[in-house]
């Protein structure tokens, strides 16, 4: 339920909360200091289109965002994201975390750049690797 503030001349009435806030404030907030929205696209099954609408929407938010945007999947079986975007990163994401974890260098850095979307100043960062068939909890990939 959203009420109007007073109005006054100077001002027009804006719509605020049920608890006196600002429907944006926290979002405000956030960008105030410095942090980036977050989105998560989850999908119950493969196959359902996942990956792609991720991909997608990574691409469109590349061409509005004011930096750059990180689209990253979990391990899997199959290629994913690294397909869509026709590009891999040097490790996947449980890799990544892995080396971060364990306060390993990362040389290059974490991701790969596709450089068929964004501009200078707006990357899209893509952490996704192709389908692997070895354990990656051991150190010997890592």
């Amino acid at each position: 339920m959203a009420v109007q503030e007073s109005v006054s001349p100077s001002r027009p009435a804006r719509p605020v909360g049920i608890h006196g806030t600002r429907p944006n404030a926290s979002r405000r907030a956030a960008f105030a200091t410095g942090a980036s929205p977050l989105l998560a696209v989850c999908g119950l099954c493969g196959g359902a289109g996942t990956t792609t609408l991720s991909y997608l929407i990574a691409r469109f938010a590349v061409g509005e965002a004011r930096g750059h945007v990180l689209v990253c999947e979990p391990d899997g079986p199959a290629v994913g994201l690294a397909g869509c975007a026709g590009i891999e990163s040097p490790w996947s994401l449980v890799e990544a975390a892995t080396r971060v974890a364990r306060g390993w260098p990362m040389p290059g850095g974490p991701y790969a750049v596709d450089e068929r979307a964004g501009s200078p100043g707006h990357e899209l960062r893509v952490i996704a690797t192709g389908p692997r068939l070895v354990d990656v909890s051991g150190d010997e990939r890592l």
